[in-house]
């Protein structure tokens, strides 16, 4: 049923350039196999979901079954699940740090999706030119490989793009 309220939804509503993608936790306190613990959410136990989404509408959904599934749960391949059907479209997927990294950002990139992210400054294939350099407040420095474009800006703390 989950299956087909998703398809049907992705048939129903066609996105505009800017879509995202996220996890959520769906409140569940009962016995289950892949119920989960987020410690930074409202609703600490559940069950975790990842999301597509644009504007408020869901565009694609997955639920995390645990380790135990026999899905591929790599970052990559939940994203290349929940976007597949968009890909080669020009679309700009943005993401938080959980997501970033640029081997994610080269496979979108041979797929024709942009994408932006805040990213973990301990990402594996970070350009390390600028991470341990010092800021002042409100500078910003940036330095590019290929297609890649990779931003520090300084505010109260550091945060990379």
């Amino acid at each position: 049923m989950f299956d087909r309220c998703v398809t049907q939804i992705g048939k129903a509503y066609k996105p505009g350039e800017n879509i995202t993608i996220d996890e959520g936790i769906c409140p569940f306190r009962g016995r289950l196999s892949f119920r989960v613990c987020m410690k930074n959410k409202p609703n600490k136990y559940g069950v975790k979901y990842f999301m597509l989404c644009e504007s408020g509408y869901v565009l694609n959904c997955e639920i995390y079954s645990g380790k135990q599934s026999n899905a591929d749960n790599n970052i990559l391949h939940i994203v290349d699940r929940l976007c597949h059907s968009f890909h080669n479209k020009g679309l700009t997927l943005y993401m938080d740090r959980f997501y970033t990294s640029p081997d994610l950002l080269d496979y979108l990139w041979e797929k024709r999706t942009k994408a932006v992210g805040t990213v973990q400054k301990n990402r594996k294939g970070l350009l390390r030119d600028l991470i341990g350099q010092k800021w002042k407040i409100n500078e910003l420095s940036f330095c590019r490989r290929d297609h890649l474009l990779f931003v520090k800006w300084k505010e109260n703390r550091d945060i990379f793009l």
